[in-house]
This record gives structure tokens, sequence and C-alpha cells, in this order.
């Protein structure tokens, strides 16, 4: 019985970094899931506080992933259409590589910030802090799932 419940958090865990990177998945709470599973369902020495504190974790990083993008642009003078061009050129990127997703918020942001603002330097500015914000929300996304699977690993 063991050995499936393994199985499906160790799907969960694989589901949590593909999440990560993937901006429409929810990585963290996929690993998270994967925490609760081994925690109920095997003897792993899972404290109840560990639950808590990673659970109060997911939350809060689930929350900024969706803000710290758009604190990029505004941080660099985006406005709405600067917002709205990330969240579209992000959406478009998924149908392509992962690189779509990194050049779709770029770009998208930079369509929404040149119309906005109709000039090319404040747009690039504009579309950097996207990116950055981005790539921010996968690096947070992922470390937080690196680190919970280590952290299981430790235990077995």
């Amino acid at each position: 019985m063991e050995e499936i419940v393994y199985g499906i958090a160790t799907i969960l865990f694989i589901g949590g970094i593909i999440g990560s990177v993937i901006p429409m998945l929810p990585g963290p709470v996929f690993t998270y899931g994967g925490f609760i599973i081994l925690y109920w369902f095997t003897s792993l020495d899972i404290s109840l506080e560990n639950i808590w504190w990673l659970g109060v974790i997911t939350i809060v990083i689930s929350i900024l992933d969706y803000y710290i993008q758009i604190w990029g642009v505004k941080r660099m003078g985006g406005g709405k259409g600067a917002i709205t061009g990330t969240l579209i050129g992000t959406i478009v990127g998924l149908f392509f590589t992962p690189l779509g997703m990194l050049l779709g918020a770029f770009v998208g942001a930079f369509i929404g910030a040149y119309v906005e603002a109709k000039e090319e330097g404040k747009a690039l500015k504009i579309a950097f802090g996207a990116l950055v914000g981005f790539i921010t929300g996968i690096i947070l996304k992922l470390s937080f799932s690196i680190y919970v699977i280590y952290h299981v690993l430790t235990l077995l």
C-alpha cells in the first residue's frame, strides 16, 4: 500500500516541479499535496509543525507568484496595458516551448507598454521588468518544490 502512496506523491512532486515552470499549473500546491499525502498515509516522521509551516509558505508563494510579475511591470513604470500585455503574452507563450513563455511575457509587456506610452525605451524597460518578475516567480516556486522534495528524501 505504501508503494502506491509513494507513487502518487512522486507524481505530485513531479507535477510540482513542472508547475513551477508552467504558469498555469499550481506547482507549490502539487508539491505540498504530495507532502500531505505522505504525512497521512506513510510512517515517515513528518511533524505537524512542518505541515503547518509548509502550508503557510505554499499559500504565500501562490499569492506572491501572481503579484511578482505585476510588481515588476509596475516597478518599471508600466500600467494596465503593460500588465494586460504581459498576461496575454504569457498565455500565448504557453503554446510554445518554455522559451516561448519567457518571450511571450517579454513581448506582451513590450507591446502593451508601447501602445500605452508610445516610447520604445520605456516599453523595453517595462518588458524587462515583466521578465524579471516572471523569472523570479519561477525561481521562488522551484526553490520551494525542490526544498520539500529534499526534505522528504532526508526522511526516507
